[in-house]
């Protein structure tokens, strides 16, 4: 069930920075913990408005009561917590973890990194395509070079998930400010690197 939201989530363009099942024995209950840099942006009620407006779209409600899925911003302390406990070696979007929290433990957790990618048009026809994660450690960011505007469209959209639309309105901008920058994009670590995106 939480792999069905979060992918939900992703699907709507909701930026998701990493999700985990976390138990709490007082309760004897599993609740489902989703980091989202909406919740620091937009605020928690946005946030959960239009995590609310997905779950009743992909009729996941009924079977999950939002009462036991909860919103943080994209460095709590939980996240924090969870990454730790990571195997930065896997880059499956699903690992199974045992992080003990002052309340409970978390038994699996969810990783998509969450970002925006930049395209600069530079001189001869040449494009750059850049990833930029919401959060994280930092450092040097990969430049993926590119021929034509054909290629770059066929990178976003077979490969990355863009729309049709959002392609259409970003290279409208490309043409007038050779920059432009696209945000809400939802990538596993193994994608990153098969595309090129990430060291």
């Amino acid at each position: 069930m939480g792999r069905r939201i979060v992918e939900s989530l992703v699907r709507a363009a909701v930026p998701v920075t990493l999700s985990s099942w976390i138990y709490f024995p007082e309760l004897s209950e599993w609740h489902f913990f989703i980091a989202t840099p909406l919740v620091d942006t937009k605020g928690p009620r946005n946030a959960y408005d239009q995590v609310l407006k997905v779950m009743t779209r992909e009729n996941i409600s009924p079977e999950f009561p939002l009462h036991r899925v909860f919103l943080i911003g994209a460095d709590h302390p939980i996240v924090e917590k969870v990454r730790e406990n990571l195997k930065t070696s896997e880059n499956q979007i699903q690992q199974f973890v045992n992080v003990q929290l002052a309340n409970g433990f978390a038994r699996e957790a969810y990783v998509y990194i969450g970002g925006s990618i930049r395209i600069t048009a530079h001189q001869n026809e040449t494009y750059h395509v850049m990833f930029f994660p919401y959060s994280g450690p930092g450092g040097a960011v990969p430049a993926k070079r590119m021929q034509s505007l054909e290629e770059v469209r066929e990178f976003l959209q077979a490969k990355v998930r863009v729309t049709e639309e959002i392609v259409i309105g970003a290279f409208e901008t490309l043409q007038k400010r050779k920059s432009v920058t696209i945000p809400n994009i939802q990538l596993s670590r193994n994608e990153l690197k098969r595309l090129g995106l990430a060291a």
